[in-house]
C-alpha cells in the first residue's frame, strides 16, 4: 500500500519555521544542518532523531517498551502516536515531545 503525504504551502512554512526554531536553540544541543534539512523535507522526526542517535527501530522499541511495528508505523506516518508513546520515545531520544510532533 502506497502512502503519500501532501504538504500544503502553509504546512511547509510551519515545518520550516519549526526546524529553524529547533536549529537556533542555543540552550540545547545544536542539530547538524543535515538533520534540519531532513525534517524540513518532511522526513519523520522520530526516524531522523533515531538514526542520529545511532539506534535501530528494534533498539528504540526495546528501550521504550513500544512495539517495533508501532515505531515503524509512526516513522512512516501510518499511525499517530499517543502522548504517552511519544513521551517515552522523546525521553530515550533525549528530545522534547514537541520535537517529534
Amino acid at each position: 500500500m502506497s502512502h503519500t503525504h501532501t504538504i500544503t504551502p502553509a504546512r511547509k512554512d510551519a515545518l520550516d519555521s519549526a526546524a529553524l526554531d529547533q536549529a537556533l536553540r542555543v540552550d540545547e544541543e545544536p542539530l547538524p544542518a543535515d538533520l534540519v534539512r531532513r525534517m524540513v523535507a518532511s522526513e519523520s522526526p522520530i526516524r531522523v532523531f533515531r538514526t542520529y542517535r545511532g539506534l535501530t527501530q528494534q533498539v528504540l522499541a526495546d528501550a521504550t517498551n513500544v512495539p517495533k511495528t508501532t515505531i515503524n508505523e509512526l516513522e512512516t506516518g501510518r499511525k499517530d502516536g499517543s502522548i504517552k508513546t511519544l513521551s517515552r520515545i522523546a525521553e530515550v531520544l533525549n528530545v522534547d515531545v514537541d520535537d517529534l510532533i
